[in-house]
């Protein structure tokens, strides 16, 4: 995916892909007033029962009945003008300090966390739903989006290019990225300027040095200059010719490995 045909292009293609997830919600309606009401008075009702109490177990598979049928989504709610997240049961996930969220309602009814947030200057921060919001990083940027496809969150300075963080926003990769390729086995290809390179599922970052990548007998295939070869998954350029170390070490491999049978 290019970049800004690229990251703003990322923000639509992410809304889009989740959107497609609610596929996974269409059997399940939200669950009405009602059904919260009840929700909360079998909860009420379990919390007075000792844990080998037999009412206890009944109860609690007639509450988990609940969850099986109805979604209970996450609420945006709104204070001084400002907003935050909260549980259907009323308890607050993040507090309202903030002026939105870029998040969807598969978000909330998935109970994702941690959320993109938009604070007062616009920026964009992860925050925890952990009762305190709490923000992480060390830093808040131009722009963060999700990808259902992806284990990482995309961020941007400039919205031109952009990197990866992971989950405790913290950067894995820096913000010099034009485009990314649909994973496979883990294996993500990136690509800044006329250089290409490599992200995983696993953490591996490998920098875009490379003037070509593509695959091999399934292998990441990589041109260094005139010389083609092999990535191991340490990140290591191994040449083709160089029959010795290929045979004595872990390639990076688009198709995952079969049991050996």
């Amino acid at each position: 995916m290019d970049a800004m045909d690229g990251i703003s292009k990322d923000l639509s293609r992410s809304l889009s892909s989740q959107n497609n997830t609610k596929l996974n919600f269409i059997m399940k309606k939200n669950a009405t007033n009602l059904i919260k009401d009840q929700y909360r008075e079998l909860s009420a009702k379990i919390d007075t029962l000792k844990t080998d109490d037999p009412q206890r177990n009944a109860l609690d598979a007639e509450r988990q009945a609940l969850l099986n049928r109805y979604n209970f989504p996450d609420e945006i709610f709104t204070e001084n003008g400002l907003k935050g997240i909260r549980a259907f049961t009323g308890e607050v996930l993040v507090p309202a300090r903030y002026l939105d969220f870029a998040i969807t309602d598969v978000d909330l009814k998935r109970h994702h966390s941690p959320v993109i947030a938009i604070l007062k200057d616009k920026s964009y921060r992860l925050v925890k739903t952990d009762g305190v919001g709490t923000e992480l990083g060390t830093k808040s940027y131009g722009l963060i989006t999700w990808n259902p496809f992806l284990p990482y969150y995309l961020y941007s300075e400039n919205k031109k290019t952009f990197g990866f963080m992971n989950i405790h926003g913290e950067p894995i990769c820096p913000d010099i990225l034009e485009k990314w390729c649909e994973p496979s086995n883990g294996i993500i290809p990136l690509k800044a300027g006329d250089k290409w390179g490599v992200l995983t599922n696993w953490g591996l970052y490998i920098t875009p040095i490379y003037d070509d990548l593509t695959e091999d007998s399934d292998l990441v295939y990589v041109r260094f200059g005139d010389k083609w070869g092999y990535l191991t998954d340490e990140g290591k350029f191994v040449d083709e010719d160089d029959k010795e170390t290929l045979d004595s070490v872990n390639l990076l491999d688009y198709l995952p490995k079969l049991p050996d049978e």
